[in-house]
């Protein structure tokens, strides 16, 4: 192929890729919509796909985020710090509390759920101003393949088994 045929190439694909990312988009929000609909009404957390031949496609399964600690006052999270633990403070241009240890507090107020602090050395447990333990994301979903699916789907849907979804053509990749 010559430049042209190639750069035509890719801008057709660059195209097909685009429409492809937003109806995969589209298609997604539909399925956290029905999925968070089957789990109020009916406590449905998972379901099995499969093609219409009866072949295993995959399992869409619906995930629910889990609370999380994070720094919602800096300024606030960064006082304590200082007090409690000075040792963990550096000094630079702009004074923080160092990222190592926030993580390993954040870590651990997320598993406890709360914004408290036990020392290990003295039992005295803080409440940690400036943090906030709160589930930060909205739920969401995982679909997991089946061995073989990627094949599948393309036998599939060359054979017009998957017209009823609204797909687009592929082609058999032999022009090629």
């Amino acid at each position: 192929m010559g430049l042209k045929e190639t750069a035509t190439r890719e801008a057709v694909l660059k195209v097909v890729t685009d429409l492809v990312t937003q109806t995969y988009s589209d298609a997604r929000g539909d399925t956290q919509q029905a999925l968070d609909k089957a789990h109020a009404e009916l406590g449905v957390d998972r379901i099995r796909l499969e093609l219409p031949d009866g072949t295993a496609l995959a399992t869409t399964s619906r995930t629910s985020p889990k609370q999380e600690a994070r720094v919602t006052d800096p300024e606030a999270f960064l006082a304590w710090v200082r007090t409690a633990y000075p040792s963990e403070v550096v000094t630079r241009t702009i004074t923080e509390a160092r990222k190592s240890f926030t993580d390993r507090l954040l870590k651990e107020m997320s598993k406890t759920g709360a914004p408290e602090l036990a020392d290990g050395e003295t039992g005295e447990v803080h409440e940690v101003p400036g943090v906030t333990v709160a589930t930060w994301r909205e739920p969401g979903h995982a679909i997991r393949l089946a061995d073989g699916a990627e094949q599948a789907v393309a036998d599939a849907w060359r054979s017009g088994q998957l017209a009823h979804l609204g797909l687009p053509e592929l082609s058999t990749g032999e022009a090629q």
